[in-house]
């Protein structure tokens, strides 16, 4: 509308011409306000609503007419900020407009935009841009690429697919000569799994080298998995066997089998096997052992519920997944924070539960998941870190697992 920036423009020449008062306060603060208003970026609005600022501006002068000079200027002033305000709200206006409110397809289509938007040149996600930490940069880019592929894999569209293909480039070229993905640091299985998991999952097919990759990939898991059946930090912070861990190894295997690749059988039973032992007569899943969940009972039953509910890990008993199955009905612990990782693997386990109360359920986490977004002042598609782990991962990791979460289709 180009009326609307001729009569955007006049406002703004009519207040700067006011503003024309040297050693005058007001008329160096309503300058200010005026250089700022210039500086914004043009965006136009679907109403015109210049016609009712200026009638404002014209009735409210003609009101004053009586008073001193100096409140006319400071009507200018407020009509000035008034167009700053409206200009802001213009922003929100049209991303309201782009991200309806409730409408999920909109929301997951603006994250996987903005996820693609978001990838390096080299195919990574760089987390310390979006408030994450450096030493995690393989496993953000794994959930990056599995938010962008569809739920049958191979990404959603002709960009997120290359966003996919340019991911599984880089993925190959951090792998060591062991087979491992990422740096040698204490949480490398992190890394390791969550890179492999996501090249069976949402690497474009056939790739030959992402085949050999997958290969070392996967022998690395088998030679890592202690005897008791699980995988744990590395480098001394302790040796111990943990859920958290065990569950990402256990998914790449999950995936792999689904790939149609043999020989998995015997790791994933010694892996369902001890994650069983890890849990309580309530359901309920410990890190090192039965009982030990502390605060973190929520999101460890998630993680362990979304693997010995899953139909193709098999080992699993009726009993253990009745039980596992009521602890998913228990309300999360209250931390006051929001938790992307809990929920991503809550209705991951509440999908593959399969009944009715589990898919209200899950609907139900979904759609409070929704409203945070709508809450949220970052209407560009991405997902605020304002949670647990969010210092950890930053925006890259909340919104993808979001956009992971959001979509009911999927079966991870």
């Amino acid at each position: 509308m180009t009326s609307n920036r001729k009569r955007m423009d006049e406002v703004l020449e009519h207040a700067a011409g006011a503003a024309e008062h040297p050693g005058d306060r007001e008329a160096e603060e309503l300058r200010g306000i005026v250089d700022r208003l210039r500086a914004l970026p043009r965006h136009e609005p679907r109403f015109d609503l210049a016609p009712a600022i200026l009638a404002r501006i014209a009735a409210e002068e003609s009101d004053e007419e009586a008073r001193a000079a100096v409140f006319p200027r400071i009507w200018l002033a407020a009509a000035a900020v008034l167009v700053l305000l409206l200009g802001a709200g213009l922003l929100l206006f049209k991303a309201h407009e782009r991200h309806p409110p409730g409408n999920r397809v909109a929301i997951l289509s603006a994250s996987a935009e903005w996820l693609v938007n978001a990838q390096e040149k080299d195919g990574s996600w760089n987390p310390v841009r979006w408030g994450g930490r450096s030493e995690y940069t393989v496993a953000l880019t794994g959930l990056a690429m599995m938010a962008l592929a569809g739920p049958e894999g191979g990404g959603r569209n002709p960009a997120a697919e290359a966003a996919c293909r340019r991911a599984a480039g880089y993925l190959v070229a951090r792998q060591g000569g062991d087979g491992c993905f990422g740096p040698a640091i204490a949480g490398r299985l992190y890394n390791h799994g969550i890179a492999t998991t996501a090249l069976l999952k949402a690497a474009p097919a056939p790739d030959r080298p992402v085949a050999g990759s997958l290969d070392m990939a996967l022998r690395f898991i088998a030679s890592a998995q202690s005897p008791e059946g699980a995988w744990g930090y590395t480098g001394g912070i302790t040796g111990a066997d943990n859920t958290s861990i065990t569950v990402w190894q256990v998914r790449a295997l999950l995936e792999a089998k689904s790939a149609g690749r043999q020989g998995l059988e015997a790791p994933a039973g010694r892996a369902v096997r001890w994650l069983a032992a890890r849990v309580d007569e309530r359901g309920r899943f410990g890190y090192e052992s039965s009982g030990d969940s502390g605060t973190e009972s929520g999101s460890l039953t998630a993680m362990g519920a979304s693997c010995v509910m899953d139909p193709r890990l098999g080992g699993g008993t009726e009993d253990l997944k009745a039980r596992v199955r009521l602890a998913l009905a228990l309300p999360p612990e209250e931390t006051g924070l929001a938790d992307f990782y809990r929920d991503f693997f809550l209705v991951d386990a509440l999908d593959k539960a399969g009944d009715r109360e589990a898919a209200e359920m899950a609907e139900a986490v979904r759609k409070a998941m929704t409203a945070r977004h709508e809450c949220s002042i970052q209407r560009d598609g991405s997902w605020t870190p304002d949670g647990r782990w969010g210092q950890v991962g930053g925006k890259i990791y909340s919104t993808a697992l979001a956009t992971l979460s959001l979509d009911s289709r999927r079966r991870m």
